[in-house]
């Protein structure tokens, strides 16, 4: 079962890990945000991690960002994924559905990001981001 709409992407039941004792679940969903832009058109985004793949990708020196379009409910435009080294593998930390790729709508995304960080005390000790910058990746 696909979620098609917000309202089905931010039920409980897509928002909890999946762990063999419920009380060892864990949030999934971490936030959404809108803005308004340059056209009056709204752009709106949701964040997917664990405070644990928060804490992962704040320790990583180095991020690894891709994104996809396959696998998008039909009211966002991409996935976009935030990987980071972990036990000498790249994992994925976090997820966000963007309605855009709008630089205004990355700044958002990245410092609702920060923000998640910081609320759970984890200084982020990232010093650069690998991403293959290619014609669908540039900013409008």
């Amino acid at each position: 079962m696909f979620p098609n709409d917000e309202k089905d992407v931010l039920n409980t039941l897509f928002c909890k890990t999946i762990d063999e004792k419920i009380e060892d679940r864990q949030d999934f969903f971490q936030g959404k945000g809108e803005i308004n832009d340059k056209n009056g058109n709204i752009q709106k985004y949701v964040i997917f991690a664990t405070k644990f793949s928060l804490r992962v990708l704040a320790k990583s020196k180095q991020w690894y960002l891709d994104r996809t379009f396959k696998v998008v409910p039909s009211k966002y435009y991409q996935v976009y994924i935030c990987m980071a080294k972990y036990d000498d593998m790249n994992v994925p930390c976090a997820y966000f559905l963007m309605t855009s790729k709008s630089e205004m709508l990355y700044n958002l995304v990245f410092s609702h990001l920060k923000s998640l960080c910081i609320v759970h005390k984890y200084e982020i000790l990232t010093e650069y981001a690998v991403l293959d910058f290619k014609k669908g990746l540039e900013l409008d």
